[in-house]
């Protein structure tokens, strides 16, 4: 094997933390827009930055490709290269059907669930982009679906869902009677400061979990014995709002009593302090690591820790010093805990460079391929006479 494919997995490595280098985006949304055609008393909520996330990680995967490093480990290339064509496949088909760049038509996607007692969800969200004027028609030809009318609006109609497409340039799917309702003059959905709040650093990724009564319970029949903490996570909050951008990472635990608060507090706490040091313990077993591949007698760890010093540049540049500002806010008042955490980046914040060590030291020990220095050639092979048979001894009496 090459020794090019260390080089390679190191700019491999340098793709996956770009991933989470999300650029800021000038459409991003703001609370009020994004939550605008939500459900109202929705049980779970989701919304994406997708004019920021798309078009950055195309681009990282562009950069990898070209890279001159990649020429010398093709596997790597062929398959960075064929994520990166079913991407650019995918999306060329959707703007073929519908007229639609995904990279760069769409702003940001919402999305809302409702369970109801009988346990039929409801569903509804929102695509804010630049859409073409004939989007409505073409998706009644693909999908078969009849366009209606209402008050201005343009509808296609898709069995028991609808899309409707707003004049501001956004298309709301969903269950047919949520849309309509939503997109007439309806009610809007009713918000609070604890929901609105993760929108403040215009998040790529937003996560609002407030789960009704037949939820929790359901979770709580799930999540018992020995997990029984698990349902605590996941019923034990009125809301718990999280988001991911670009400087950091935040969230909002709303409690439905003060000994919820309390645990809370400490839970958040707990998060950040294995945050500080998990980004020393990544440099520290980076470092370990390297000390050991160049003590070992195999010629593959130490073709590996002769890139010692790449390895540990790559790491340190996507870590931090545990040193990142955090800021815990108990409102017992309000039941709720607000939690702030944000740095130079969000890597210096979130210490997901756990996985390269973890990975690379994995790799090594059970999936690494066999390393040859040179060529070996095969043994000769060894002449063996073919068995020949043997008449019996004629019998004497």
């Amino acid at each position: 094997m090459s020794l090019g494919i260390i080089e390679a997995a190191i700019v491999a490595f340098s793709l996956f933390f770009g991933l989470f280098d999300v650029p800021p985006n000038p459409r991003a949304a703001s609370a009020d827009a994004a939550l605008a055609h939500m459900i109202d008393g929705a049980d779970y909520i989701v919304h994406v930055d997708v004019g920021a996330i798309v078009p950055h990680v195309l681009g990282e995967f562009d950069r990898v490709i070209a890279h001159p490093v990649m020429k010398e480990s093709p596997d790597i290339r062929r398959i960075a290269q064929e994520i990166r064509s079913s991407a650019g496949a995918g999306l060329e088909a959707v703007k073929a059907q519908f007229g639609v760049d995904l990279a760069k038509d769409i702003d940001w996607i919402s999305a809302s669930i409702r369970v109801s007692s009988d346990g039929d969800p409801g569903f509804m969200g929102e695509v804010r982009g630049r859409l073409p004027a004939d989007l409505a028609r073409k998706l009644a030809n693909v999908t078969g679906g009849a366009v209606k009318e209402v008050g201005g609006i343009e509808m296609v109609e898709l069995g028991g869902f609808s899309a409707a497409f707003l004049k501001s340039g956004s298309v709301v799917v969903g269950t047919s009677t949520l849309v309509e309702a939503s997109t007439s003059g309806g009610r809007k959905p009713t918000l609070t400061s604890a929901q609105t709040a993760v929108f403040a650093n215009k998040p790529f990724l937003a996560i609002l979990s407030s789960p009704g009564e037949n939820i929790r319970r359901e979770i709580r029949r799930e999540f018992d014995g020995d997990v029984a903490f698990l349902g605590g996570v996941f019923a034990g909050h009125e809301l718990l709002s999280i988001g991911l951008h670009r400087k950091g990472v935040s969230w909002t635990w709303v409690s439905p009593d003060l000994a919820g608060v309390e645990l809370a507090q400490q839970a958040s706490e707990g998060l950040i302090e294995l945050f500080r040091a998990g980004h020393l313990g990544i440099r520290g077993l980076t470092r370990l690591l390297m000390v050991g591949l160049r003590a070992s007698d195999d010629e593959f760890a130490r073709a590996v820790a002769a890139h010692a010093d790449a390895i540990l540049k790559l790491i340190l540049d996507n870590t931090g010093d545990g040193r990142f500002d955090a800021n815990i806010d108990v409102r017992k008042k309000d039941r709720a805990v607000v939690v702030k955490a944000t740095g130079a980046s969000f890597s210096k914040v979130f210490p997901f460079a756990v996985l390269v060590p973890m990975g690379a030291a994995s790799w090594f020990l059970f999936g690494r391929p066999a390393f040859e220095s040179v060529e070996e050639k095969p043994p000769a092979e060894v002449f063996q006479p073919e068995p020949t048979e043997t008449e019996p001894s004629p019998r004497m009496d």
